[in-house]
């Protein structure tokens, strides 16, 4: 029986901080960031079509290591952060800084529906971007260090520590940018989310995912988040074994309402 497991040429030589699939469709690449301090693109096609050993198309190299990265608007544009406390922008031949912090940079996703470029901080900020330069940057303070952000079509998740979740509208952040003009300097926004949360773990959340189409089923909205340890303390729990959440919004929170 063939195998659904593939090889990958010339592969980071350090630990693996994240992966991300093309959000093309029928596209087979792929990105990896590593503590190696750089950033592969693969393609599991060969030059002829076929899917088999996957073949490194780019590598990115940065000044210190990379902790995310996420495809742009299209598979040829990406956007990293990492320690050297920076967001930037790499496609074909060039590099674009978008971003500074104070600290190191933990996540960063993109919203095509919205052309926004957002990254967290361990500087315990977010900074949101429009994608084409139209509007000046923006810097949202967070009350806790964040370690994970996800992203729908019409919301942004931010997880924290003290198992904090924050859910914001990404319309309304849009709209604030919108509104800002073009020209810089950045500027602080005082946006109150459009929900906040307690995560139901024991710990901080690690990660966090939602669904991609923006809803499960009836309409409800779906997180996922990843922590270390366990409700229960029991002896026949592995040392190192992480929780994992699976929650399904009511309608009613769906929908905005009975918000904590």
């Amino acid at each position: 029986m063939a195998s659904n497991h593939f090889a990958v040429s010339n592969p980071p030589t350090d630990v693996i901080s994240a992966v991300q699939f093309s959000p093309e469709p029928d596209s087979t690449r792929f990105v990896v960031s590593s503590w190696d301090k750089n950033v592969y693109l693969y393609d599991l096609r060969d030059e002829n079509g076929n899917i088999g050993e996957g073949k490194l198309i780019d590598k990115f190299e940065h000044r210190a290591p990379v902790l995310d990265v996420c495809f742009g608007q299209n598979e040829d544009e990406l956007y990293t952060g990492g320690l050297d406390w920076d967001v930037r922008k790499l496609v074909p031949d060039a590099e674009v800084d978008v971003s500074n912090y104070s600290q190191g940079v933990k996540s960063v996703v993109y919203s095509k529906e919205h052309g926004l470029v957002v990254s967290a901080s361990w500087d315990v900020t977010l900074h949101i971007h429009k994608a084409d330069g139209s509007s000046a940057p923006a810097t949202i303070p967070l009350p806790s260090k964040p370690f994970s952000l996800s992203v729908t079509p019409t919301k942004l998740v931010v997880a924290m520590a003290s198992r904090t979740l924050h859910i914001y509208d990404l319309k309304s952040l849009t709209t604030f940018l919108e509104q800002s003009g073009s020209q810089p300097p950045a500027h602080t926004l005082e946006l109150e989310p459009w929900q906040r949360r307690e995560s139901s773990l024991k710990f901080m959340t690690r990660a966090v995912a939602c669904m991609p189409d923006d809803a499960g089923s009836n309409g409800k909205y779906l997180l996922v988040g990843i922590s270390p340890g366990f409700e229960d303390e029991k002896d026949d729990v592995p040392e190192g074994s992480v929780k994992v959440m699976i929650r399904e919004l009511s309608e009613t929170e769906a929908k905005g309402k009975g918000a904590k």
